[in-house]
């Protein structure tokens, strides 16, 4: 087996101190730097969840084509803009 076909590039990273909680589906994010209060719908809680999980864009969307009904151009496009708007309050940052 070729070690750079399982390889997953980890591309996205939480900034600095944010605290995640689970409120049954949905969830809560907390920026403990800047005070910032962030509540998550389930199909965004899902998003944060894989993403800092695996660090890896690709892996999330694998992950979310399994678990979804959207279509693989659909489902990226909805986790760009969910990365572009974490990014934008300062939540998660792209590494690569």
């Amino acid at each position: 087996m070729n070690q750079s076909s399982s390889c997953v590039c980890r591309d996205v990273e939480v900034v600095g101190q944010v605290r995640f909680r689970d409120t049954g589906g949905e969830a809560v994010l907390l920026n403990c730097e800047t005070g910032g209060c962030y509540t998550l719908d389930c199909v965004s809680a899902r998003m944060w969840a894989l993403l800092t999980a695996t660090g890896s864009k690709a892996a999330t969307l694998q992950a979310l084509l399994l678990e979804s009904d959207l279509s693989p151009v659909q489902l990226r496009r909805d986790m760009d803009a969910f990365v572009r708007r974490m990014e934008t309050h300062n939540l998660l940052r792209l590494t690569a």
